[in-house]
């Protein structure tokens, strides 16, 4: 036996008739009986004094219980304010929204309050858009929407800028004269770190208490790995292709979620290169010039050393370098070796090509070569 709700009562009785015709043991899931079923819905609906678009179901509606007010009530406690934007920096315009509204936007009247000033009042005014202010500031929203058919509801939120810093750096190998910043590569680890900037009023939170959500082109990372309470660092290593970029998301809240803001940033990772100098018998490496181009004279000779920018530090121990002289390869005893004697002969002349290709020998994607050309006179 169907047990129909309170309303069946009321209804007339062409509705009664459809009731009992989809309600009964033998009803069926054709799209005919489908088509009913809406129709029922939007009849119903009816019955109750509702608009045919209440975004209510029949299993709702055959609660013994329903009634306008139970439909009404639910419809409002779905009402939700949004933004269309999820990152609330300083002095960004930011545009609000009501959304999950069930009845007539267009009939219910809208009251935008902001910072305690209304902004915006009136029929089917379901957005607001402002600009936020600067750090250690507030915004708070206070929002009144009456439909005429009870009380009514007020939604209420409130917004604090907020900023985050990001900045970043590559675990591959520089010398030690270097001071330049070390770029990330292929199979190097690099680390971003973001610093937010969160205040209320003149409050700074503290970053250690913060809940921090890292994502790698829109894939979130687990809460149990690089996110969670305090996370602050995030560290990915890069496939074995260059010229990527990867766009590293961050999601920052307080425990009390007061706080909350989302920005990215982009990191791509470059090649590894091999650059040549001229090592000095007393003076050590030649850094400020590089032999890419460069002239020895007939009969003197050179050292020649390589430095390996950028590749990744866990690699080095595992690189293999292959030197060649105008194409041919030199016999190597020393595989990690990254120094070159090279010498003249009194009265040669013409140009020489010094090549270094190198290979990861435990990773087959790990590998590259460079070049520099001298002149001999």
């Amino acid at each position: 036996m169907v047990i129909l709700p309170l309303f069946f009562a009321t209804a007339t009785f062409a509705e009664k008739d459809l009731i009992e015709k989809y309600f009964s043991e033998g009803a069926t899931t054709t799209p005919q009986t489908l088509e009913e079923a809406l129709e029922l819905k939007r009849q119903v609906l009816r019955a109750l004094g509702l608009p045919p678009d209440t975004p209510t179901s029949i299993a709702e509606l055959l609660n013994e219980n329903v009634n306008q007010r139970s439909i009404i009530t639910k419809i409002k406690n779905d009402i939700k304010l949004t933004f269309n934007t999820e990152e609330f920096s300083p002095n960004k315009r930011v545009r609000a929204q009501i959304e999950g509204f069930g009845t007539n936007p267009r009939t219910s009247r809208i009251t935008w309050l902001h910072n305690g000033k209304r902004a915006l009042s009136g029929s089917g005014e379901v957005s607001y858009e402002f600009t936020l202010g600067d750090i250690g500031t507030s915004d708070t929203l206070i929002v009144t929407v009456d439909d005429g058919t009870q009380a009514p509801i007020v939604i209420r939120k409130t917004i604090y800028p907020a900023r985050i810093h990001f900045t970043w750096f590559a675990d591959s190998y520089t010398p030690p004269w270097y001071r330049g910043k070390a770029h990330g590569t292929p199979q190097s680890d690099i680390t971003v770190a973001a610093t937010p900037e969160f205040r209320i009023f003149a409050n700074r939170l503290d970053e250690a208490n913060l809940i921090y959500t890292w994502s790698v082109d829109g894939r979130k990372m687990a809460a149990n790995g690089n996110s969670g309470t305090g996370k602050n660092l995030f560290t990915f290593s890069p496939s074995s292709v260059s010229d990527i970029s990867y766009e590293i998301g961050l999601e920052v809240k307080d425990a009390r979620e007061r706080i909350k803001t989302k920005e990215t940033t982009t990191v791509t990772p470059v090649k590894p290169e091999l650059i040549f100098y001229e090592r000095l018998p007393l003076f050590g490496i030649k850094n400020w010039l590089t032999l890419n181009f460069s002239e020895i004279a007939s009969g003197k000779s050179a050292t020649i050393e390589l430095e390996p920018f950028f590749i990744s530090k866990k690699s080095l121990n595992n690189i293999q370098y292959t030197w060649k002289v105008n194409g041919q390869a030199l016999e190597n005893k020393n595989k990690n070796a990254r120094r070159l004697f090279f010498s003249t002969e009194e009265g040669s002349s013409g140009k020489q090509s010094i090549g270094v290709s190198y290979q990861n020998l435990k990773n087959i994607f790990e590998r590259g070569n460079g070049e520099a050309h001298i002149t001999i006179q």
